[in-house]
């Protein structure tokens, strides 16, 4: 069976780096589109998704996905949520570390949402709230190939004691594994090779 292509609307090269490694098992290629699209300002990642989706449609006029990440520290009411980009920018990973230091527990976690959109304009979300994580005290200084972000160098793994981005060969790949078993890419691929629909190409 030939694998089915599916367009991903993302600027950022690593999403389709992991969304291609999470998908290719499940016989679903990705290819890439690029789009300036307008970010509602809302802490709710799944609407921040659906927006970008329904944008994203009005312009291909095609089958496609959008995905939306969030980051939020959960003492701090799960700030700041899907604008963690624009407080990237604003205060780097150290700032987040500092954001922590107001908490007891340092407990956050990434929340991810998928959009997918048919031929006809429906949407269909697929969401993953996330594991509870910890934000170091500091963050480490590296920078993991395909890293999506500079939160990978302050968000430490359940389970782990260094950032995604220091963690050592073994732990690396548990992690990825663990990820790849939850991610919205897979719950998107699964869904598919259930039969449910199949993406033009």
């Amino acid at each position: 069976m030939d694998p089915m292509t599916i367009t991903f609307v993302t600027g950022n090269t690593g999403k389709v780096q992991t969304a291609q490694e999470h998908l290719a098992p499940l016989g679903v290629q990705v290819r890439q589109a690029r789009l300036d699209l307008d970010e509602i300002q809302s802490l709710d990642v799944q609407a921040v998704a659906v927006h970008k989706a329904e944008q994203a449609f009005r312009v291909l006029g095609q089958p496609l996905i959008v995905e939306d990440s969030g980051f939020g520290i959960d003492e701090l009411g799960g700030y700041p949520g899907p604008m963690i980009k624009h407080a990237l920018a604003a205060l780097g990973a150290a700032g987040i570390a500092r954001l922590a230091d107001l908490t007891r527990t340092r407990t956050c976690r990434f929340t991810s949402c998928l959009v997918y959109v048919d031929s006809h304009g429906v949407t269909r979300p697929f969401i993953s709230p996330g594991r509870p994580c910890t934000v170091a005290s500091e963050p480490a200084q590296s920078r993991t190939s395909g890293a999506w972000s500079d939160l990978w160098n302050v968000v430490i793994p359940d389970g782990c004691s260094v950032p995604l981005s220091a963690l050592g060969a073994e732990d690396a790949e548990r992690e990825t594994a663990r990820w790849k078993e939850e991610s919205v890419f897979r719950q998107f691929g699964e869904w598919l090779r259930l039969g449910r629909i199949v993406p033009s190409v």
